[in-house]
């Protein structure tokens, strides 16, 4: 598979529910070598694999809360081997727990949508190549 922007992305969505998810997986599906991914991840967004694989993870999180999933379900499906895990990326990249992030959607029904754009361009916030269609 070629590797560009959009098959890697497709490729990491497709994948973030695997608890194992590696860079060698990565490299090894576009057929290229670990410090050649690092290289390109770093180029086009400006940080590493490792944050990038939970920048999504994260997103997905966001979206699975804001339409009620429970969180075991969550971190099941984000790829997240333990909540404390999950719940620790969570506050350290967005400054606040899941659940206070829970609470703050159904406290603010009206302004959800609102919410959660709010919250994923803080999660995205740093990360080169982020836009609109993202959200």
């Amino acid at each position: 598979m070629l590797l560009n922007k959009r098959n890697l992305e497709n490729f990491i969505r497709g994948n973030i529910s695997k608890q194992n998810f590696c860079v060698s997986e990565v490299a090894d599906y576009f057929d290229v070598s670990v410090s050649y991914l690092y290289d390109f991840i770093a180029e086009n967004y400006g940080t590493t694999l490792h944050k990038l694989i939970e920048t999504y993870r994260l997103e997905k999180a966001i979206r699975l809360i804001s339409e009620g999933v429970n969180f075991k379900n969550v971190c099941k499906e984000c790829g997240y081997y333990r909540i404390r895990t999950f719940r620790g990326a969570f506050k350290r990249r967005l400054g606040i727990s899941p659940l206070e992030f829970k609470r703050m959607l159904d406290e603010n029904f009206e302004f959800k949508e609102k919410l959660v754009r709010n919250y994923l361009g803080i999660l995205w916030d740093g990360v080169r190549g982020w836009c609109d269609d993202k959200v």
